[in-house]
């Protein structure tokens, strides 16, 4: 039996949308390896949708043991939406992992 810890790694991208009460919602997750990779992605991401209100993020990387995390609620109120993100990362136990909500307010 191992103490190590498991964990998903995507494979590929996954992107889906959401509209509600007026605003689009588009979710992005990539597979990352590291945090230059995240930031590379989040840029380009950023530069694609560069009309969009906001780019709220989350992701996981490294060792599954003592994983990096980062998340930026991007404009939005103060943990009301990368804590989000990042919990829903955690939930899943993926790592490896960012996950992108572009929001276009309506």
């Amino acid at each position: 039996m191992t103490d190590e810890p498991t964990y998903n790694v995507p494979t590929g991208e996954a992107e889906s949308k959401l509209t509600e009460k007026g605003s689009v919602f588009l979710g992005w997750a990539v597979p990352i390896a590291n945090e230059a990779d995240a930031q590379t992605a989040l840029a380009a991401r950023s530069k694609k949708y560069h009309n969009a209100t906001h780019h709220c993020w989350a992701f996981r990387a490294g060792e599954a043991v003592m994983p990096l995390e980062r998340y930026a609620d991007a404009g939005e109120p103060s943990g009301s939406a990368g804590l989000p993100i990042l919990q829903q990362i955690r939930k899943r136990e993926l790592l490896g992992c960012l996950v992108v909500v572009t929001r276009w307010f309506g």
